[in-house]
């Protein structure tokens, strides 16, 4: 999951996920903590400024880039809380994967289902 500013820039890297509904369940969750200045993890190193930006439980949402001034940095912050609180989902997974993952879960529904005695016909 990318974040984009009105430019087309990238100015958010989420974490890669393995299944959509995972990536869906990521923006919702950027979604209610990215105008918050305590969900950014802002850090200095060997490498420059960068952030992490952490969900209400800890866990890493996502990051921005490397930079080398605070400045640049906390601008990008900016950035992300002017657009994330509203950002939209693109779906930009290949038909066939698309329909592959909605035969899965098909699938695996059936199978719980039928584990509990309910069948469709």
């Amino acid at each position: 999951m990318n974040l984009f500013n009105d430019e087309g820039e990238v100015i958010f890297i989420g974490q890669p996920r393995e299944m959509k509904p995972m990536c869906i369940d990521e923006l919702a969750l950027l979604r209610s903590v990215c105008e918050k200045d305590s969900h950014y993890e802002k850090i200095f190193d060997d490498r420059g400024y960068h952030y992490v930006l952490r969900a209400r439980d800890g866990h890493e949402l996502g990051h921005g880039s490397m930079f080398e001034t605070e400045q640049e940095m906390l601008d990008q912050i900016e950035a992300v809380k002017a657009v994330g609180a509203t950002a939209e989902l693109v779906d930009e997974t290949p038909e066939e994967t698309r329909i592959r993952t909605y035969d899965y879960v098909r699938e695996e529904t059936d199978k719980l289902l039928k584990e509990m005695g309910i069948e469709f016909g």
